[in-house]
């Protein structure tokens, strides 16, 4: 069995990544950062989906993970909070009453 991305084909020369997306929580996102940390030391690829506020909380971390040389990457989308009638910038838990 190969894995996605294997480009010759071969299951032991590609290695494992996980896509890991938290609830929008620091309560979710703290031990799902951990949990990326751990999964990388271990040789996996991680890509960690977040939103561009909770993004900006997670600075120290993705230094930290870069400074280690860890394949984390953290990939941003864009979240539609305006659309769905909550204030701009509302992308967490604890940011729901707050207006930017």
């Amino acid at each position: 069995m190969a894995f996605a991305g294997s480009s010759d084909g071969q299951s032991g020369s590609a290695r494992a990544h996980f896509v890991l997306v938290p609830m929008m929580a620091q309560g979710h996102t703290i031990p799902m950062t951990d949990m990326a940390r751990l999964l990388a030391e271990h040789g996996a690829q991680v890509s960690f989906i977040t939103t561009p506020v909770n993004a900006a909380r997670l600075e120290g971390f993705a230094a930290e993970v870069e400074a280690a040389g860890l394949a984390v990457q953290l990939v941003e989308l864009h979240f539609p909070s305006v659309e769905f009638g909550l204030p701009d910038g509302c992308e967490n838990l604890d940011d729901q009453g707050r207006k930017n």
